[in-house]
């Protein structure tokens, strides 16, 4: 678990400003942004195939996840 949680914050690390870029283009405020960002990083610790696809998979991943809880917070 203690190694999943690492390869997840180097991710992290790797995707950060792409997530945050798309994150404030479909949220209305800072801190929905942020909130979006924060539970897709907890659902990627509960998908260990991730870590295996290639980044720009990772990516369209993470906005997918993204997208998707906003439009279930919306209805």
């Amino acid at each position: 678990m203690i190694k999943v949680n690492v390869e997840v914050s180097d991710l992290y690390e790797k995707v950060k400003d792409d997530l945050f870029r798309f994150a404030k283009s479909i949220a209305r405020h800072e801190q929905e942004a942020d909130d979006l960002i924060q539970d897709a990083m907890v659902k990627a610790l509960n998908e260990p195939q991730l870590l295996s696809l290639p980044e720009y998979k990772q990516r369209a991943w993470f906005f997918r996840v993204m997208k998707n809880r906003l439009i279930d917070d919306r209805r």
